[in-house]
């Protein structure tokens, strides 16, 4: 498979049982379908993030990003909570690319998000 942002060659790689695709040049990571997600609440997933994380806003720029299963052209998609965090999801497959450092930066959102949630709550619950 061809990385969907620099064309170089990807590699499939494991993280227990779900395998993904990251590229050997620029690092970014392909999932399918819900692959992200699943892989999100396991710890130590981020491990398949090791591509260099100051080259994921160059690939920003790109207009078009078309997905390396299906040939789709792809959504760009913006997490909510994280604004500077872009990935690109193909409609027709689910597939998701994550550009180097992506992933862990999706990841640690969800343990940010679990600390302030235990904060909040455990204040609420010493108010009562």
């Amino acid at each position: 498979m061809e990385c969907p942002k620099c064309q170089a060659e990807m590699e499939s790689v494991r993280f227990e049982d779900i395998e993904v695709d990251r590229c050997i040049r620029c690092g970014g990571l392909w999932f399918d379908a819900l692959e992200h997600d699943e892989l999100r609440g396991r710890t130590g997933s981020e491990a398949l993030d090791t591509g260099p994380t100051w080259q994921a806003g160059m690939h920003n720029v790109q207009p078009k990003v078309f997905c390396p299963r299906d040939g789709t052209l792809m959504v760009r998609m913006v997490n909510t909570p994280q604004p500077e965090l872009w990935v690109e999801s193909c409609p027709v497959c689910g597939g998701t690319f994550f550009d180097a450092g992506e992933f862990t930066e999706f990841k640690e959102q969800t343990v940010g998000k679990l600390l302030r949630d235990r904060r909040r709550y455990g204040a609420s619950k010493e108010g009562e």
